[in-house]
C-alpha cells in the first residue's frame, strides 16, 4: 500500500485475493488529513493486456513549463510510487513523451532489485538527466516510512565505484540520451566528501570512456607510483 499512500493513486497494484493474484487500480483513496494513513480505498480490477484510462495531472504541469524551455523530469526514489521497474515503466506508458520527461537514479532503483541499465535502456530517449549514484544492495528489510526513512536507508548506499552498479553498462546507455552531456555524480555521506566526489568522478570518466570500474584506479595507482 506505500504506493498509494504516496499519492500513486494511478499504481497498477497487485492483490492477493483468496491466494489468487489480481491486478488492480485504486478507483478511490481516502486518507486521514492528520495522521496520513489510509482509511479506506476503492478497487478496480484489471486484466492483464486490458487497456484502461487514468488520469495524469503531470501533462498540466509539464505543458505549462515546456513553454519556458523547462522539461519536468521525475526522479525515482526509494520508497515512494516511482521506484520499482515496473512502477517506472508503467508512469512512462501513462504520460506524454511530449510533456514528461525521466531523471532515473542508478542507486535507487537498484535498491528496489530493480536493474538501473535496463531502465535507463527502456527510456533512453526520455531522460533528460541522470542521477550517477551507487547502492551496496538492494534494501531487504520494511522500513518505517517516517523522517528518519533517510537515515534508514543509508547504510545501502555507498561511494561510485563500490556498489553493485555496473558503471559501463549505465555509461553506455546514457549515452544515448537526450541528458548524455550531463553526468551529475551524487553523494549523500561520505568521511570525506570532496575525495569520495574525486573517485566518483574517476569512475564516471573512465566508464564513459570504455573502462571497467577497476581500470581507472589502477591507472590513477600506476601513476601514483611512478
Amino acid at each position: 500500500m506505500m504506493a498509494l499512500k504516496h499519492g500513486g493513486a494511478n499504481a497498477l497494484l497487485e492483490l492477493d485475493i483468496e491466494g489468487k493474484s489480481q491486478l488492480a487500480l485504486a478507483r478511490e483513496v481516502q486518507v486521514d488529513p492528520l495522521r496520513r494513513v489510509l482509511e479506506h480505498i476503492d478497487f478496480v480490477a484489471v486484466r492483464k493486456g486490458e487497456k484502461v484510462t487514468v488520469d495524469v495531472p503531470v501533462h498540466v504541469v509539464g505543458e505549462a513549463v515546456s513553454r519556458y524551455g523547462v522539461k519536468l523530469a521525475f526522479h525515482t526514489e526509494s520508497n515512494s510510487t516511482l521506484w520499482y521497474e515496473r512502477d517506472i515503466d508503467l508512469f512512462m506508458a501513462l504520460t506524454d513523451p511530449r510533456y514528461v520527461w525521466l531523471c532515473p537514479d542508478s542507486c535507487h532503483i537498484a535498491l528496489g532489485g530493480g536493474d538501473p541499465v535496463a531502465v535507463a535502456r527502456r527510456h533512453s530517449q526520455r531522460i533528460a538527466l541522470a542521477h550517477w549514484k551507487d547502492a551496496v544492495r538492494p534494501i531487504d528489510v520494511e522500513l518505517t516510512i517516517d523522517e528518519t526513512v533517510f537515515a534508514q536507508q543509508q547504510p545501502y548506499m555507498t561511494e561510485l565505484g563500490t556498489g553493485i552498479v555496473d558503471w559501463r553498462a549505465w555509461a553506455d546507455a546514457m549515452s544515448g540520451t537526450p541528458g548524455a552531456g550531463i553526468v551529475l555524480v551524487e553523494l549523500d555521506e561520505a568521511a570525506d566528501p570532496v575525495a569520495a566526489l574525486r573517485a566518483g568522478r574517476a569512475v564516471a570518466e573512465a566508464a564513459r570512456a570504455g573502462e571497467a570500474a577497476g581500470d581507472r584506479a589502477a591507472h590513477v595507482e600506476r601513476q601514483g607510483q611512478a
